[in-house]
């Protein structure tokens, strides 16, 4: 289901749009798609822990305005996927993986159908991507991790 789409001032078309997409058990999640228009590649963007999609637009743009469309999304209990309330709500990181992420790949694929599909993983986003039950269909991974720290001189 299709929210909102902001269109691009010289052509009018979308460029991006806000999506519902169903998790695999159902719980609602939100997301935007960065249209390309006819590129091939899509670059599915998973957050970091609590991170919500946001964070992400200016790298999405990027990446649409270099020539592939790119999708961000929130986990369940994140930003857009967010209840009104968070007592009693139930979630795991567990849940971000296998029913979430693994279900932007199965929309992904099933709905923009990309002749190649990328992912850029952002510490959980890309700790988490080898294990959901299609990453197969994915053609490559970039994992961008920050340990928290400091460096000492000796």
């Amino acid at each position: 289901m299709t929210n909102t789409a902001i269109t691009d001032d010289q052509t009018g078309a979308a460029v991006t749009t806000d999506y519902r997409i169903a998790a695999r058990d159902g719980y609602s999640l939100a997301a935007t798609l960065f249209d390309a228009g006819t590129s091939d590649a899509v670059v599915l963007i998973n957050s970091a822990t609590g991170v919500p999609r946001r964070f992400y637009q200016r790298f999405a743009s990027f990446i649409r305005k270099s020539g592939w469309s790119a999708v961000t999304y929130d986990y369940r209990g994140i930003g857009g996927s967010r209840p009104r309330s968070l007592r009693g709500f139930k979630a795991s990181m567990r849940d971000w993986a296998f029913l979430d992420m693994a279900a932007m790949v199965d929309w992904i694929d099933r709905e923009l159908a990309p002749g190649r599909l990328f992912a850029v993983g952002h510490s959980f986003g890309g700790q988490t991507l080898g294990m959901i039950d299609n990453a197969e269909r994915i053609d490559a991974v970039v994992g961008a991790k920050r340990l928290l720290g400091r460096a000492r001189r000796s």
